[in-house]
């Protein structure tokens, strides 16, 4: 039988699992994005987010987060340690990005170990050192800045 999510996500990139791998901690204080830049929107492919926030524009999510619509708890922010800084990086940027945003954190986070976070995800966190920002943009090569959102120290 045809399987869709293998016609739409050929490499499975999209369904990671923290749970497989991982251990529920509370939230770090000091969480960095992984990566430069981020899409407007969430991912609405092989999403496992709660309906509310898939195919959702980022920002209006977070305002959804910071007038009670949305718990900050209904996010499953996964996270590793950077191995060269040891400073912790989130696997889910987008979904810290609208925490930030919104002011609201959850209680708990996902702490997974370094060596079992898939690769397309390491090489995000290779490519650049852990940042406390994270640009919103239109576009891959960072063109068409939307916002930048900016944790507190």
């Amino acid at each position: 039988m045809h399987n869709p999510v293998n016609w739409i996500d050929p490499f499975g990139l999209s369904s990671f699992d923290p749970f497989i791998h991982g251990d529920i901690t509370d939230f770090p204080k000091d969480l960095h994005f992984g990566q430069n830049r981020i899409a407007p929107n969430f991912s609405s492919i092989g999403s496992q987010a709660d309906p509310l926030i898939t195919g959702r524009p980022i920002l209006d999510v977070a305002n959804d987060i910071k007038v009670g619509k949305i718990s900050p708890d209904t996010f499953v922010i996964s996270y590793t340690i950077d191995p060269a800084t040891g400073k912790p990086i989130t696997l889910n940027n987008r979904g810290l990005a609208a925490i930030v945003e919104s002011g609201k954190f959850p209680q708990s986070a996902i702490y997974v170990p370094y060596e079992h976070v898939p690769k397309h995800l390491v090489a995000d966190i290779l490519d650049r050192p852990p940042s406390r920002s994270i640009d919103i943009t239109h576009n891959k090569d960072g063109s068409g800045l939307v916002k930048t959102i900016g944790c507190k120290k």
